[in-house]
This record gives structure tokens, C-alpha cells and sequence, in this order.
């Protein structure tokens, strides 16, 4: 066998392939961190059976955060309250809305929100990616948690330690049927998320990644071999 590589596309080449491969690594890795604490999610405090009030000075609507449930792009929306109707205000998980579109969805009148099962109450930390586009408060449209400014539109005092109730499940229900929910197990129940994506699509982007790996090196040995740079001898 004769091979005879051309060197700038055999260095573009093998650049390309190391960082093919890395990316590969790395969204493998992010799999299997996800995977180790699938079944082991930190929460900080449950509390079974929790009643929150609905309540505010202003009235208003919902908080609609962008976040995905189940592989499925959703709208959460959380609307301000007291625990039993005592203490703090605090922000609880009403129900999400799979689509692009938000469904607004009013204060008054919602009365007394009781979580099925557990809840999970805790101060959830600000924490806005490096991709994660900006809130826009003006029209409601917020894509990373910001309990100061969310709470401050219902007319209560600004605080950095705005609680949020986190029911273990949560009602999804669609923009061309919202009256119809399905109840699936909430993702952001606990405080320890490093992002939003499902588990499996890490695994699919790192099969991608290294799947574009193989293909380039059939493209350049292919390439060399049109050429006759690579020659096989009988």
C-alpha cells in the first residue's frame, strides 16, 4: 500500500477529527452525569400535602419561564401566593404549556393551589447560561429563574430569597388543547439543575458527533484514493 496525503487537508483534517471526537466526549459525559443522579435528585425540603394561597396586590399574570419537559419545549407558569395562606410570598408551579406560544393565564380566581404528592420548597438560585437568551419582563417572557424582579410585579417588596414551590409532578397541557393536561414527573423539582436538556439528547448528540467523525475519515481516505495518493497493492 502507497499513500501519499496531501498535508494542508491532512491537517485540516485531523483538527476537525480531534474536535469531532471531543465533542463526542463531551456530550457522553454530560450523559452520564445525568444518568448517575437520574434517580438520585438532592432536594432540599419536602413537604407533603402543601396548600399555597393564590394571592396579589396587583393582580396580574402568570410567570411563563421557558424550560423543557420530557424533550418537549414548555412554558411554566408560576403564580405568587403564602404557604397556608401565612409567611413569605412565594412563587408555586401552577401547571406548564408545551408550544411556542403562551397561554396567559390570570391570578384572580385560582384560589387555593394543593400539590398532588410531595413538594419541595426552596430558594432557587439566578442562573442564566451562556446560550440562554435574556428576559424580557415587559412582556412576561423570562428564560432563567429572576425571583427579585418576578416577585416585585405583584406588587410585594424586591427579595433575593424568593421561595418556590415545586410539586413532584406537574399537569403539561398543549396550546390546541388546553384543556386537556397529562400529569409527568417535574424535572425542576429540585435545586441542583445544570441545564434544561434531557439525558438521551446528550447521548444522541454524541452519536452524532462521532458519527461525523467516522464519515470524515471515509470522505479523506476516499478523497486520496480518487486522487491516486492511495494506492492498494495486491
Amino acid at each position: 500500500m502507497s499513500f501519499q496525503p496531501l498535508p494542508l487537508l491532512t491537517l485540516g483534517s485531523l483538527i476537525s477529527l480531534i474536535i469531532l471526537i471531543l465533542l463526542g466526549n463531551w456530550q457522553w459525559t454530560r450523559f452520564a452525569e445525568k444518568s448517575s443522579k437520574f434517580t438520585e435528585q438532592r432536594v432540599e425540603n419536602e413537604v407533603r400535602d402543601i396548600a399555597v394561597v393564590v394571592e396579589s396586590p396587583t393582580g396580574g399574570e402568570a410567570i411563563q419561564i421557558y424550560g423543557l419537559i420530557d424533550g418537549d419545549s414548555v412554558w411554566r407558569r408560576y403564580v405568587p401566593g403564602r404557604i397556608n395562606g401565612i409567611g413569605e410570598p412565594v412563587l408555586v408551579l401552577y401547571d406548564a404549556t408545551i408550544g411556542t406560544d403562551r397561554i396567559p393565564l390570570g391570578i384572580f380566581g385560582l384560589g387555593t393551589i394543593r400539590n398532588e404528592g410531595l413538594s419541595n420548597v426552596f430558594v432557587r438560585e439566578n442562573r442564566r447560561g451562556i446560550f440562554t437568551p435574556r428576559n424580557d419582563p415587559t412582556k412576561n417572557i423570562w428564560y432563567s429563574f429572576d425571583g427579585s424582579n418576578m416577585i416585585s410585579r405583584y406588587g410585594y417588596a424586591v427579595s433575593d430569597q424568593v421561595r418556590v414551590v415545586e410539586s413532584k409532578m406537574v399537569k403539561v397541557r398543549r396550546v390546541t388543547e388546553p384543556e386537556v393536561s397529562t400529569l409527568v414527573k417535574n424535572p425542576y423539582y429540585g435545586n441542583d439543575r445544570v441545564d434544561d436538556l434531557p439525558r438521551e439528547r446528550h447521548l444522541g448528540y454524541a452519536i452524532t458527533w462521532w458519527g461525523m467523525s467516522i464519515v470524515l475519515i471515509v470522505i479523506y481516505l476516499v478523497f486520496h484514493y480518487q486522487q491516486g495518493r492511495l494506492k492498494l497493492n495486491r
